[in-house]
């Protein structure tokens, strides 16, 4: 009779179905994580805008005007934002000035581009239209 020994070691074939299991997960995973991401920066970004709208309340409360008002003293961190570009119209706002207007566009030499630009006025009115990374339009597309 022949002695037959247990084997300890994997074959190769269960080395490659492993493989192919773990391949499949990660095909289906990954979108999900970069659509996670994606969603995670703008919410991040909406925050910092909702930030610098209260920062320029605060100094039209203190200044009884919004004039004078810059990005650079109100929301200096904005500039380090990796993703989007944040700008405050007009920046530094004129004398007499009731409105303004935050734009947020994806910066095009990052993951964001193509995720679409967000605004957000003294109103209070947001807009985020995530086909065109340029504008959008208020009371046609809001962040909610």
């Amino acid at each position: 009779m022949m002695n037959m020994r247990k084997s300890k070691a994997f074959t190769l074939i269960e080395l490659l179905i492993v493989i192919a299991i773990i391949s499949v997960l990660a095909a289906i995973s990954f979108p999900s994580y970069v659509a996670y991401m994606e969603r995670t920066h703008r919410l991040d970004t909406q925050s910092s805008m909702l930030d610098l709208a209260s920062s320029l309340e605060i100094y039209r409360s203190q200044n009884l005007s919004y004039q004078g008002a810059k990005v650079s003293d109100l929301a200096p961190s904005l500039a380090n934002n990796q993703f989007y570009t944040i700008v405050l119209s007009p920046d530094p706002l004129p004398a007499g000035s009731q409105d303004y207007e935050i734009t947020a566009t994806p910066k095009s030499t990052e993951r964001m581009k193509g995720t679409g630009a967000m605004k957000l006025n003294s109103n209070g009115e947001s807009c985020w239209d995530e086909t065109s990374d340029t504008s959008c339009t208020y009371g046609t597309h809001s962040w909610n």
